[in-house]
This record gives C-alpha cells, structure tokens and sequence, in this order.
C-alpha cells in the first residue's frame, strides 16, 4: 500500500511522514540528570545542561551525555575528566543526549555566551539549590531567608531572561511560596512577569503520579505571551486517605507554612537582603 501525507501548505507527499523536531531544552542546576531525564522522555531534547558540582556532573554525563560533549570548565583536569566519562552509559541512545555542558559558577554564566555556542533553546527547565529553603533547614535551626543559597532562585531567573525561551519550568520545594512571608516568590514572579512570561504556581505530590512516595514540590512555570501552563491532571487518582487524616492536593492553595524565619530580625535582614539581590539584577 502507496503511503501519503499532507504538509502544512496542504500538499499530498507520496512517502513516510516525517517526524517534527523535537523542542531543545538546557538545564540549569543539573545534579546528577533526573530533572532532565523526566523532560527528556516527554520528547524534548535536553541539549546543554549547567552544574557546578564535580560529582553530580560526572553523573549526569555517563548517563545523560553525548559520546562527543564539548565541555566548558574552568578546571583542565575536571573538563578532561568529564569529556572523558561522557556517554559511556552503552544503555543511552545519542537522541537527547546532552552535546554541551558547562562545569562552571552559574553566576558567572550569561545568557550571550550560551546563544554564541549552541543556538536558542525552546524551553529552560531547573531546580535551584532548595537546601536554604528545605525542612531540613528549618529543623536544625537554620532556615533563613538570608541563606546566600537562595540568591541562586534568581540567578535562574536572570539567564531565563537572557536566553528568552519560548517556555521554562523551575522546580524547588514547597517553602519557596513561603520563605520570607513570600518575598521571594514575589520576586521571581514580578521579574518575570515583567520580562513578558505568563506564571503559574503550583504545589505537586509525586504519589499522584504514580511515585511511591510522598514528595510535595514547588512547580514554577511561564510562557511567552498570555496562555499560561497547567500542572498535569493526576495519573493516580483519588487516593485513600493517609492514616493520619491528611491528603497531598494539586494546585498552590496560598497556604503560610512555618519557614523557619526567626522573628523581627530575620525578617528586617531578609528584607535587607531581597534589596541587595534585588539591585544586583537590575544591573
């Protein structure tokens, strides 16, 4: 049987109908390639990937990385090293594999210098350090706003706006909404508000995803223009109450949870801070 299909312009090709291209995406604050291996099996590219930290990019490059990375490292030796273990995951197939990656201080980073290696990209996607952010923090006491890790939110947020993506999803846990009685938050969502992105916050369990496990994160998304992301429908659905009465929901509730901020003080020194970060992004 004579295969045929239409083209957008309405004509009839004899033949396969060839596959559309899939969106390329860069990941900031990488780890170790979860982020990316999720967004790359919903059939996006992950193209280029940033992380800082020597261990978590060795891994991410044997799993995630293409036999012939060009790597960016400030280090010899490091960028050596991850060239080297690159794509020796034989499981991998190259489609999706990361072809650049930048073992470097994100915020020495700009967006200029990523355009100027590989092009464009349709969608950023990241999660920035979420430790000065975490429970863990506030139960060792130690959960500040002024933890110089959450300047990092914003650093993500500068090279969204340099790299001017058709759309970007940022992931953290649910404290970002509160750190700060919200400032943070604010922040993220005024400069990018102001950088033309359409935002929507929300709170997901992974068990209504089918994750045996409870993780409750921060999903942060924007697109270009005035037709906002949905958070995905739940693939597991309703699920029997916990023992304890409590349910994971979809959907940021506005919901002030304890974030660990420490009275008057800490408030006036985090407001001290977002000033100083504030004024830095504006340069």
């Amino acid at each position: 049987m004579i295969e045929w299909y239409q083209t957008d312009s309405g004509i009839w090709v004899q033949g396969e109908k060839p596959k559309p291209p899939r969106p390329r995406a860069i990941d900031l604050f990488a780890g170790c390639g979860g982020f990316s291996l999720g967004v790359e099996s919903g059939g996006i590219d992950v193209a280029a990937a940033v992380e800082w930290e020597f261990a978590a990019a060795s891994t991410y490059l044997h799993n995630l990385g293409h036999k012939d990375v060009v790597v960016f490292s400030d280090k010899p030796t490091h960028r050596e090293k991850l060239k080297a273990i690159s794509g020796t995951n034989e499981r991998r197939q190259e489609e999706g594999c990361c072809r650049w990656f930048w073992h470097q201080d994100i915020c020495k980073l700009t967006g200029e210098e990523i355009i100027a290696v590989c092009g464009r990209f349709d969608v950023v996607i990241g999660s920035p350090p979420c430790q000065g952010m975490s429970p863990a923090g506030m139960k060792s006491g130690g959960l500040k706003l002024t933890d110089p890790r959450n300047s990092l939110t914003l650093e993500y947020v500068r090279l969204v706006k340099e790299l001017r993506p058709r759309c970007w999803v940022m992931e953290n846990v649910p404290q970002l909404y509160t750190i700060g009685k919200g400032s943070l938050y604010r922040m993220v969502e005024e400069r990018m508000t102001e950088a033309g992105y359409t935002v929507t916050g929300n709170i997901v369990d992974a068990c209504d995803y089918g994750v045996p496990q409870h993780r409750r994160r921060a999903i942060v998304m924007g697109t270009l223009g005035d037709a906002p992301l949905a958070a995905p429908m739940p693939t597991h659905w309703p699920r029997v109450a916990c023992p304890d009465g409590s349910r994971s929901f979809v959907g940021f509730q506005g919901k002030v949870e304890p974030d660990g901020d420490a009275g008057a003080q800490d408030d006036a020194l985090g407001e001290q801070q977002l000033a100083l970060w504030d004024s830095k992004g504006d340069q």
